[in-house]
């Protein structure tokens, strides 16, 4: 099973009629799962949702964002 956040490439299907030099695939990143089907992808640059079964995933990069930093405020840094 991978991680949700997962980094992917999703195949475009060639019955888009695509001209032969444009893109094959899109950078995606992993929601979930569609039962046995396929999977439940995210294109960040559009924020489409959309399922595929042809995907190659990128191990060990994730789109899951770090923890943020701590902030502490005081008298001298209060924003309010």
């Amino acid at each position: 099973m991978r991680p949700f956040g997962s980094i992917a490439y999703a195949y475009i299907p060639q019955d888009l009629k695509l001209h032969k030099l444009s893109v094959r695939s899109v950078r995606v990143s992993l929601l979930g799962y569609f039962g046995h089907d396929g999977y439940k992808l995210l294109d960040k640059s559009t924020g489409a949702v959309f399922k595929s079964q042809d995907v190659i995933f990128e191990e060990g990069i994730t789109h899951i964002a770090k923890q943020p930093n701590l902030i502490i405020f005081n008298k001298e840094n209060d924003p309010f």
